[in-house]
Formats: C-alpha cells, sequence, structure tokens
C-alpha cells in the first residue's frame, strides 16, 4: 500500500506552558500569545518539501512567495501556508496522511 504523506508544522508556544500550568482552562500570557502569532512561519526554515504550515498571518503566503523569488533554493521546496479555520476542509478532502510536527524546541545554555 502506496500512502501519501503530508507533514503540517506549527508553531506553539503557549502548549508548553498549558501543560506546565496543569489547569484544563489555562489561557497563555498575552505575550506568548502575542509570539506566537509573530513567529509562527518559523517552521518554514525546516520544513520538508512541500510542507504545510499553519499560520494565522494574513500575510504569510506573500512572504513566502517573495522569498521564493529572492532564495532559488527555498523556491525548489515548495512550503505553502494555510489558515487553522482551513484545517477542518483540507484535512477531509486530502486523501494523505498528516504528521503533525510542533516547533523543534531549542536548548539553550544559561549563563
Amino acid at each position: 500500500m502506496n500512502e501519501k504523506r503530508e507533514y503540517l508544522y506549527h508553531f506553539n508556544p503557549g502548549h508548553d506552558m498549558a501543560l506546565a500550568n496543569g489547569h484544563a482552562t489555562f489561557i497563555p500570557p498575552l505575550a506568548v500569545q502575542q509570539m506566537q502569532r509573530d513567529l509562527s512561519l518559523l517552521p518554514i526554515w525546516y520544513a520538508t518539501d512541500k510542507g504545510t504550515v499553519l499560520s494565522e498571518d494574513i500575510f504569510a503566503m506573500d512572504f513566502i512567495a517573495k522569498l521564493s523569488s529572492v532564495s532559488p533554493a527555498f523556491k525548489s521546496r515548495d512550503i505553502r501556508a494555510i489558515c487553522p479555520t482551513a484545517l477542518p476542509q483540507i484535512f477531509q478532502s486530502s486523501d494523505s496522511i498528516w504528521d503533525i510536527q510542533p516547533c523543534v524546541q531549542m536548548v539553550l545554555p544559561i549563563f
């Protein structure tokens, strides 16, 4: 059986805070929510070819198109951005198996 697999990347720093908090009704601080919106396209730098990045930024696809026009290496990767509200429709219309890829955690040394 030949399965088609697609990758969905999501930058979600509020998730770690929610896990640490332990309450079912946790809402991340406004600064964390803003960081999540501002850095939603961070995964484009490590996403696989034909990857999909989840972003609420309405200019995400414009940014990716501009980046592709100035960087031949990036253009060949064919990465797209979608809005979270489009997920149900994309999942239902796709015959792919979707792998959700959260943002890679980076450990920084403490000085």
